[in-house]
Parts: structure tokens; sequence; C-alpha cells
């Protein structure tokens, strides 16, 4: 296999996948058992075919990388079980780190971290160290990716060592300004309680200017924030990320820290907050799925109606299901802007569930007593008869509904 050139088409790769996983049962099962040191080489043999069969197959289910994966979780308890010799063992994690093209071995190092030990991990270090200092005469492309991979690898040790400081010094002053980088060092400095570090790297790498909000630095802030007892800043983070998420994480998380009888009052301010949002597809969505949201989520269909759009098919086939029990209108609507989408855009592929939709709001319609300004269901019918008179597919789905 590692001396084979030929690319390996769809029905090969099955083959070859199936083949790879009897030697990796092999080797993790009876061998491992019997002689854990072989069964440790081969481990190492096993995930080196990875780059030669990847180059060689079009992967796009992730069969193959799967399997790869799987040999790679399969390392750390055998390694446990064969006690190589850490400065060994540290050469081979080096050379499969280097070589990780595809992405393979990640978080391995953190994994193999008990079986290395300080010394194993003192070498690691040394060899990436070595890497970083000694650029080779290569092209510019191929020097930086060195230069990330020694950097991604000391950073790596650093982590198994549980060596914080050395962690950061892997970033540069301009990388610690990025969100999601400054919220990975400011998580490893509330591990160790180093709270007031960890929000100055925060506020150092503010997302404030990303139009797009970086979850795990709202999430840092706010346990940087309830480490220092500051827990007042910590819950207006907690509604500021809310408003501008909508994520009911946050809003929970909000209304746990009030007093009982001020969490009622908030999470109406809450819901009131989302039922005036712009975007109407946002508001649903969070309306739908929140506990008290249902009858609100009614309200809002009922009064913006006109703004529906069915082409979210699965938020209104939900909101249909939910809403029928005790808000028929609004269940109604929701059904019939999916119906109205099908027609008005000629989809005949949905023209079986938009004749099931049309016939559930004539279930519905003998539960609505006040249409308000709705249109009654027989004279919707009857538009659509008039508008959509030659939609043929549709209609010979619905004839037999009794439409």
């Amino acid at each position: 296999m590692r001396g084979s050139r030929s690319f390996i088409d769809r029905q090969q790769l099955s083959a070859l996948a199936k083949e790879l996983l009897r030697q990796l049962d092999a080797i993790r099962g009876p061998i491992a058992a019997s002689d854990p040191s072989l069964a440790l080489a081969l481990l190492w043999e096993f995930l080196a075919l990875s780059r030669n069969v990847l180059a060689r197959c079009d992967d796009s289910n992730a069969e193959m990388d799967e399997l790869f994966r799987e040999a790679c979780h399969a390392l750390p308890p055998v390694a446990l079980a064969a006690r190589p010799e850490p400065a060994a063992l540290a050469r081979q994690v080096f050379e499969a780190h280097c070589h990780d093209d595809d992405g393979i071995v990640h978080g391995l190092i953190e994994k193999l971290a008990e079986s290395l030990g300080p010394t194993g991990l003192a070498a690691l270090r040394q060899l990436f160290e070595q890497l970083a200092q000694q650029p080779a005469a290569v092209p510019p492309q191929q020097e930086q990716s060195r230069f990330w991979t020694a950097q991604s690898g000391l950073r790596a040790v650093a982590e198994a060592m549980g060596d914080v400081d050395g962690y950061i010094a892997q970033y540069g002053e301009r990388q610690r300004r990025v969100p999601r980088i400054a919220a990975g060092i400011a998580q490893r400095l509330l591990k160790v309680g180093r709270a007031e570090e960890a929000l100055r790297f925060l506020q150092e790498g503010s997302p404030e200017r990303s139009p797009w909000p970086v979850l795990d630095w709202e999430d840092a802030q706010i346990a940087a924030l309830e480490a220092l007892g500051r827990t007042d800043e910590a819950q207006a983070a907690r509604w500021h990320w809310f408003e501008q998420t909508l994520m009911e994480t946050y809003l929970r998380d909000y209304l746990q820290q009030l007093p009982a009888f001020e969490d009622g009052e908030a999470e109406q301010r809450a819901i009131d907050f989302v039922a005036a949002r712009p975007d109407l597809f946002e508001a649903l969505s969070f309306l739908l799925e929140w506990p008290t949201g249902l009858n609100r989520a009614a309200q809002v269909i009922v009064q913006r109606h006109g703004e529906l759009n069915g082409a979210h098919d699965g938020l209104f086939d939900a909101a249909a299901e939910r809403l029928s029990a005790d808000h028929p209108l609004a269940a109604t609507l929701a059904l019939r802007c999916m119906v109205d989408f099908a027609l008005t855009n000629g989809c005949t592929c949905q023209c079986g569930a938009a004749a099931g939709h049309l016939h559930t709001c004539q279930q519905l319609s003998s539960r609505i007593s006040d249409w308000g300004e709705i249109p009654p269901h027989e004279a919707y019918l009857a538009a659509i008869r008039s508008t959509h008179a030659r939609k043929r597919g549709f209609w010979s789905k619905a004839r037999p509904l009794g439409l």
C-alpha cells in the first residue's frame, strides 16, 4: 500500500478501507494484547500510510480520514502499555506532527503526554525549538509552513506540560489581538486562577470591530468577570450577547442569576425584544424554541403575516405543528405561506406537500372563530383556484383530498 501510486476509485476505496480496518483491528486488538511494543510500531507504520493513501483518492465522504483518525486514537493506550523510551517516542511524535498535511494527528501530543512524561515532552520541545531556530533554504511558502509547524508544535507541548506562559509565548503581539486567539489564551489563564490577566488579554483582543460574534471570546469574558466577582458586569455581558446572537444559553444564564421575583419580568423583556426583531426568521426561530414563546410566536405570525416567506419550509413546518393545537389561525398562516411559495415558484417537487398543507388548513378552519383581516379558508381556496388554475400537478394532488 505504501508503494502504490495509482488513483484509487470509489469501488477500490471501499475495498481498501475494509482491508485497512481489518489490519487496524488486528493491531489494536490481539497484537496489542500480546505484544504492545510491536503494536505501537505497527500503528506508527499504519499512520504513515495516510499521506500516500489520501493523496491517491477522492475521500469526499471522509471514510479514509476517519479510519486513520481511529488509528490515532488507538495510539495512547497502546503506548501506555508498551512504555517506549521517552526520547524515541518524542522523535516519532515530532515526525508525525511535521508531516501531518491532513490534520490526522491533531491533538496527539496532549493525548500522549502521559507516555511522553516530563523527559519526552522536554525532548519534543527541543525538537520543535530546533525546527523554529534553523531556517531551511526553501521557497518562502515552505519556510512559512515550517514556521507554523514549529509554532503549533510548541503550543501543543506547552499545553501538555501545563505551561500557560509557554503557550502564550508562541503568539506574537498582533496574533494576540485576534479575538479567537485572545479567548484561547484567556481560557487557559482562567484555569490556573489568573483572571486579571485573562481579562486583559480579552480586552486587547476585543471583537468589537467584527460584524460577527466570537462565541469563545464572549464566554471567556463572562467567566473572567465572574471569577473577579464583577457579577453586574457579567450579567450586562450576558444580556448584550443575547441581544447580539439570540442564543438561548445567554438568556438562560442571565435569568438564572436573577432573584426569583425579577426573572419573570426580564424574560418578558427578552421575548418583547425578540418579537420586535426586523428579521422575522430570527425572531420566530427563537420564539418557537423558547418554552414560553409560543403565544408570542403566534402573535408575530398573525401581525406580520405579510412578511412570511415559505422558502423557509423547515421553520414553518415546525411552526404549524407546534401552533396547531392552541393557535389554529397562526398555524394556518404558516401553512399558507408554504402553499403560496410552492405555487408561485412552480415547485413541482413540492406539489404533494403543498396539497397536504392546504388540506390541513381546511381541517384547522373549523376551529377558527375570528379571522380578523385574514381571508377565511373558502376565500383563500377560491383565490388560489383562480390564480393557479393551470397548476395541474398541484390540483392532481389536491382533488383527492377534497380540495
